[in-house]
């Protein structure tokens, strides 16, 4: 019994590596109102997104879920100041095929404490790669 308390013990002592994978996924979308690349960590849950005009935003992956063969995640940006006549914008990521992804948006104001939806945006298919 004292044998397995010190294995135990000394496997449990031992660090943990994990290695996060951050996906990152760019459109060949030209609008400068768009996203250009959408970016997040699948482990610190955290995400970020350049529009067109170079702007950078952050937040949190709303949701990570297996969906078919591959991933779909939402992911939330609040605006510390009103954007394109936006409060927030959710996004999200979706497989439409056994190689690609797709990306759809939507848009919020908000107004007395309320989040209202303001806009629905048009689906992009995006071009991804997963670093470790």
């Amino acid at each position: 019994m004292h044998l397995l308390k010190k294995v135990f013990l000394i496997v449990s002592t031992l660090p943990v590596v994990s290695y996060a994978a951050i996906t990152k996924c760019t459109t060949a979308d030209q609008n400068p109102f768009n996203a250009q690349l959408i970016s997040w960590d699948d482990q610190k849950n955290k995400a970020e997104v350049i529009t067109g005009f170079g702007e950078k935003f952050e937040g949190p992956v709303l949701n990570s879920r297996k969906y078919g063969n591959a991933q779909k995640v939402n992911i939330y940006i609040k605006y510390k100041k009103q954007y394109l006549n936006s409060d927030a914008v959710e996004y999200t990521i979706f497989p439409i095929s056994d190689t690609e992804l797709g990306v759809s948006s939507v848009q919020y104001i908000f107004k007395k404490r309320k989040q209202l939806l303001e806009a629905v945006n048009e689906n992009h298919v995006l071009k991804c790669k997963v670093e470790n």
